[in-house]
């Protein structure tokens, strides 16, 4: 459906659909391909839970907002990575080489973690922008669009039909409020982690001629919506400057594709695989949980598929009592799984981050969660779940053939399994240097110095 939207893209000339002079497909596109991706509407709605943690979290941090300010970093809770007894998340980082940055950060399920756990900084909840973006929404008049019959057209025959007034009116929102910050504050420069469902910040910044800086947060790849224009937009939609983890991200901008300059892509490399590889885990409940296994694998759950994953993961467990399936939640909580009735042999280790579990397996698995990008690089060979081709639509011709296994049904994934020896660590990390660079502090601090 994804590769029909692209063709309908390319035959419609979305490039008309305007509101303001601004042309805005780029920033409905997103909602239209994401429900033909994933099959589902995963725009946010305003629901009990998301009011509740509104209430509890509006005042988090806020007093931050007003020092002062000279870059804001816009990142999710999800990007903590326990490091030692902190949650560290790079915009940390950021914030040492460039003084006076304010990290802005969405409460990913409805949690921020507590100030003591997180390093000093300014840090404050991404909801007070929210309560902006939807007040300033009711002041959006006058929207005409023009282009009306194009996006008719693409909606009608993706059978995907969106409230786009709805979205035009948050860019512009957004925009009036970035707008306004970057006069009083005085601010310099934009860093965040996914622009594309931040556009009107994005081209606040961008028309005043100050950077704005993507860090990856996911799997960039021919295969993802976001990161795959066949056309030339407003480029003050888009960042000038995209820090990825590896070399090989910079592949996927080719002539062809208009997200962004290939020239403009900088590799850094991951904090987080740079710690876990420095000061490798050792864990002796997981080595007692474990033992008499012949093999332990790191099974990444995706909650958006799991539909396809959950079976997969059940029947291979079922089939192949000798391995220890050690399934790694993402939001859901353990309790939540046991209303699968996994066999005894699907293991939880909820004490260990993500990347420790990956690290101290012999093989990890999901179905294309960016973590089957970071597990070679934490020396873990990756077999993944081949449901409905994701797998290999992501990742094959990507990972390194040694490093990545596909398998389209649980009978062949134990076959791969039980046939593949258990990869040296050093070797697998060093095979998958292209797409994790090490030494992610110097990288950034160097890339930083020069882009702004």
């Amino acid at each position: 459906m994804f590769d029909r939207f692209q063709e309908l893209e390319k035959e419609i000339e979305v490039e008309k659909i305007r509101a303001r002079g601004v042309q805005v497909w780029p920033i409905l596109r997103i909602y239209i391909a994401s429900q033909l991706v994933f099959d589902q509407d995963r725009s946010v709605r305003l629901s009990s839970s998301i009011l509740r943690s509104a209430l509890r979290y509006f005042f988090y941090g806020l007093p931050d907002f007003f020092g002062k300010t000279d870059y804001l970093f816009f990142s999710s809770s999800d990007q903590r990575k326990k490091i030692g007894d902190v949650f560290i998340d790079r915009a940390d980082i950021v914030s040492e080489i460039l003084p006076h940055t304010l990290i802005v950060e969405l409460a990913s399920n409805g949690m921020h973690r507590p100030k003591r756990e997180c390093p000093d900084g300014r840090l404050m909840s991404k909801f007070p922008f929210y309560a902006k973006t939807s007040f300033f929404s009711f002041f959006v008049f006058g929207l005409r669009l023009e282009g009306r019959a194009e996006l008719k057209r693409i909606m009608d025959e993706s059978g995907v039909h969106i409230p786009y007034k709805k979205y035009i009116r948050r860019f512009f929102a957004n925009k009036w409020i970035m707008s306004f910050l970057i006069r009083w504050k005085g601010l310099k420069g934009l860093l965040l982690t996914t622009p594309y469902t931040n556009m009107g910040y994005v081209y606040a910044f961008r028309t005043r001629g100050l950077p704005v800086v993507e860090f990856q947060h996911g799997t960039i790849s021919s295969s993802h919506y976001a990161y795959n224009l066949n056309k030339e937009f407003d480029r003050r939609l888009f960042p000038s400057a995209l820090l990825t983890f590896g070399r090989r991200e910079a592949d996927v901008f080719h002539d062809d594709n208009h997200y962004i300059s290939r020239e403009n892509v900088r590799p850094v490399g991951s904090f987080v695989i740079d710690e876990i590889m420095k000061k490798p885990p050792v864990d002796k409940a997981f080595d007692e949980l474990t033992a008499g296994y012949a093999r332990k694998v790191a099974f990444t759950a995706q909650d958006a598929l799991e539909e396809q994953f959950i079976p997969f993961l059940k029947e291979c467990a079922e089939k192949d009592s000798d391995t220890a399936y050690i399934l790694i939640p993402r939001f859901r909580t353990v309790k939540y799984y046991e209303a699968y009735q996994f066999p005894s042999n699907v293991l939880y280790v909820p004490w260990l981050t993500t990347y420790e579990i990956m690290y101290l397996c012999d093989f990890h698995s999901t179905i294309n969660s960016t973590t089957a990008l970071e597990a070679p690089s934490l020396g873990t060979v990756n077999i993944l779940a081949n449901v409905e081709n994701r797998a290999r639509d992501y990742f094959e011709g990507f990972i390194d053939s040694e490093l990545c296994h596909f398998a389209d049904r649980p009978e062949d994934y134990i076959k791969i399994l039980r046939s593949l020896p258990k990869m040296d660590k050093q070797k697998s990390a060093s095979m998958n240097s292209d797409l994790f660079v090490p030494d992610f502090r110097s990288n950034v601090g160097k890339v930083l110095k020069k882009l702004f």
